[in-house]
């Protein structure tokens, strides 16, 4: 294959993929120039990229151009640079990043248990700026306490904080059942920073409170926490995160 029937190739690969992103049905046909600006309000890289994609949708029209014979007449060539660059960016789009790779927390998350006292641990979340704490059982995800589980429980059974309150005292907000704590969502832990973005988004659309999205490898509880992301850490939301964003994928760009 040439450079530049593989260019083409590559242009018409993403715009599929581009449509299918932002939930075009198949037999619409929205301009290449919307579809780029529309996924850049969403994607910080597509967003970084924006000005090059634009750029290599001029350059189709080189590589498509009909003179007044009516066959086509290419009028430029791409150099093997643009089409590797442009590979890379399809190849992004086609296989986004994970949100544990770019901008969920992970590691040595911050956590407790069921016999842990809770003012302790209120102290060390408030001096720390968390909002939750995950918490454990035999080392997998049991439950969950947000900023939001002390006064469920005050509003509902007038539970209080003394110094021998465990977090015990809370499983009933706290813990994964059949319901889902306040403000929680579990994925798998192989969920694209898309996917998150539409989560969060599809939520704050019909109203639902979101505290944090955990991430487990089977998208369900009592399995090992891999991570987790609030809406400070979306890029859309925060311009640092943006940035996370951008350092973490510059090597695959």
């Amino acid at each position: 294959m040439n450079r530049n029937q593989e260019f083409l190739d590559l242009f018409n690969r993403l715009e599929v993929l581009m449509k299918n992103r932002l939930g075009f049905r198949e037999d619409e046909n929205p301009a290449h120039a919307k579809l780029i600006n529309q996924l850049a309000d969403r994607d910080p890289v597509i967003a970084e990229h924006a000005s090059r994609l634009h750029a290599y949708r001029s350059l189709r029209n080189s590589l498509v151009h009909l003179p007044g014979t009516g066959e086509p007449e290419p009028i430029a060539e791409p150099h093997v640079e643009v089409v590797d660059a442009f590979r890379k960016l399809v190849t992004y789009v086609e296989q986004p990043p994970t949100a544990l790779e770019t901008v969920a927390i992970t590691g040595d998350l911050y956590h407790v248990g069921w016999n842990a006292p809770v003012l302790p641990a209120l102290r060390f979340m408030l001096s720390n700026s968390f909002r939750l704490a995950p918490v454990l059982e035999d080392g997998l995800l049991d439950g969950i306490f947000t900023e939001s589980t002390l006064w469920q429980a005050a509003e509902e059974q007038g539970v209080t904080v003394t110094e021998e309150t465990t977090f015990e005292a809370f499983r009933p907000w706290c813990a994964f059942g059949e319901e889902m704590p306040l403000g929680i969502v579990l994925l798998e832990a192989t969920a694209s920073l898309h996917q998150v973005e539409q989560v969060f988004r599809q939520r704050f659309e019909s109203n639902a409170f979101t505290t944090a999205i955990l991430f487990t490898d089977g998208g369900m509880a009592h399995q090992l926490l891999r991570g987790l992301v609030t809406a400070h850490d979306l890029p859309s939301a925060n311009p640092q995160a943006r940035k996370k964003v951008l350092e973490r994928m510059g090597s695959r760009l």
